[in-house]
Formats: C-alpha cells, structure tokens, sequence
C-alpha cells in the first residue's frame, strides 16, 4: 500500500518564519556616554522584537563620534548600531559596522553572531555556520541563541540531523525556548512527511525512520 502526502500537510509544518534579527544579541555599554547606552538599549530591544524607531540610530553615530569613548564601548557600540541596521534592511551598513567591531575586538564573540545573521540572510549558510561557531569558541554568553541559528543555518543545508542536534542543545541551555521547540517540532515532522513521500514514491510503507516492503 502506498501511501498519500497530502500538500495541504506540508504546507502546515513549513518552514517558520521569524526574523533573523531576534536571534542577534545586543552588547551592554557601561561606560558613561548616554548615547552609547541609548544605543546600547536600542539594539536589546531590536534583537528581542525586531522592532526599531529609525531615530534611535542617531545614538549610535553620535556615540562613535565621541573621541572619549573607550575601546570596549566602541566596539560594542558598532555591534549594537549594526543590529539596528540590520532591522532597517542597511545590510551593508551592518557588516561594515560588525567589521569596524572585529578590528577593535577580533575576540568579541556577539559581532560573529551578528555577521553570522548577515551571511545567513545573504543564503550564504556555510559563512555563517563558520561565524556562528566562532562566536561558540569565544565563549558567547547566550550560547543558546548561536546553537539555535546554527541549528537553522543546517536546515538550509538540508544537513537535518546536525540542525536537530542544534535546536536539541538550545533547548538544553534554555530550557522551554518556544522558538526552538516549536522549529525542533516541525523539523521532526518534516522527516516523517519526506520519509512518506520518498516510501510513496517507490511504493513501500514507512516503518519507524524508514520504508519497509509491502
């Protein structure tokens, strides 16, 4: 017996959507520059809901006009401000401003999640695997997001296992992630349809991961 994929099923566990923005993760600015901490502030909430009032750039340039502000700082600073270009679609403008970050700071793991986002959006999942692992290696602290763009960057790659190895290690380090349980789910039920299709196709039944003969 051969069995029948219905489209409307794949529709209903297709790829969901999020913006890649809310997986970045934004630098705090101690230092005393007010615009470097409204800029600073402004990134957390961009990579938390994407959202972004266009004025709040203005803090970042400002900032970094400041010939006081501190190398640490700076650097943050080009983070955040390329997190809010990133919202705005100025993808340029963001990478230059990841890159100004890494000059500063070549160990600053968040400016590798950033240019990892970059690269993702740009399709190019291998450049982004590459950054997101970076970032892993210097010790990011919200390791859990680089697993879970990893996990994401895979999936592209149609490399399932790996990506559900990913999603799986997010959820470990964020226990109760909504994000990451809800991709985990339909990346698992994504391999049971293309399981049933592959076992329509030469007309077998499926049997655990696999088809068996009829």
């Amino acid at each position: 017996m051969a069995y029948r994929v219905s489209i409307t099923t794949v529709l209903l566990v297709a790829l969901i959507s999020i913006p890649i923005n809310s997986t970045a993760q934004s630098v705090t600015v101690f230092g005393p520059n007010s615009d470097a901490r409204e800029c600073s502030f402004a990134a957390k909430a961009a990579s938390k809901f994407d959202l972004i009032a266009r004025d709040k750039l203005k803090y970042c340039t400002i900032a970094l006009e400041d010939r006081k502000l501190k190398r640490r700082d700076r650097a943050a600073t080009y983070i955040n401000r390329g997190i809010l270009q990133m919202v705005l679609e100025h993808y340029q403008d963001a990478l230059s401003d990841y890159h100004s970050a890494m000059d500063l700071m070549p160990k600053l793991p968040e400016a590798y999640v950033g240019r990892g986002n970059f690269y993702f959006i740009e399709n190019e999942y291998e450049r982004a695997i590459a950054d997101y692992s970076k970032a892993l290696e210097l010790n990011l602290s919200k390791d859990y997001l680089a697993h879970f763009n990893l996990g994401m960057a895979y999936e592209k790659l149609n490399e399932y296992g790996t990506a559900e190895v990913n999603y799986r290690r997010a959820l470990e380090l964020l226990p109760e992630w909504d994000l990451a349980q809800r991709h985990l789910d339909r990346l698992l039920a994504n391999n049971k349809i293309r399981v049933s299709i592959e076992c329509a196709m030469a007309g077998t039944a499926t049997a655990g991961v696999g088809c068996v003969n009829n």
